[in-house]
């Protein structure tokens, strides 16, 4: 999935996978995505997205706003 395009469900183009995290038992559990529109990367749970193989597109159910918001989050 690095390199893929990420899109919200309204088909708005939003970012590009950048990485990829694993679970143990080899599944994705989450990506890092860098936005398009502040060069920021967030960190998107599995839960939150679907993967269409034969366009090469992951979908989020999340919005762009709480992309950005999730973005600026430091632990």
């Amino acid at each position: 999935m690095i390199g893929e395009r990420v899109q919200l469900i309204t088909g708005s183009r939003v970012g590009t996978v950048i990485d990829a995290d694993l679970a143990v038992n080899g599944n994705v559990a989450a990506l890092l995505v860098r936005l398009d529109s502040s060069g920021k990367l967030v960190w998107i749970d599995s839960g939150d997205v679907r993967y269409h193989r034969a366009d090469g597109v992951v979908m989020t159910n999340l919005d762009r706003q709480d992309l950005n918001h999730m973005a600026d989050q430091r632990l």
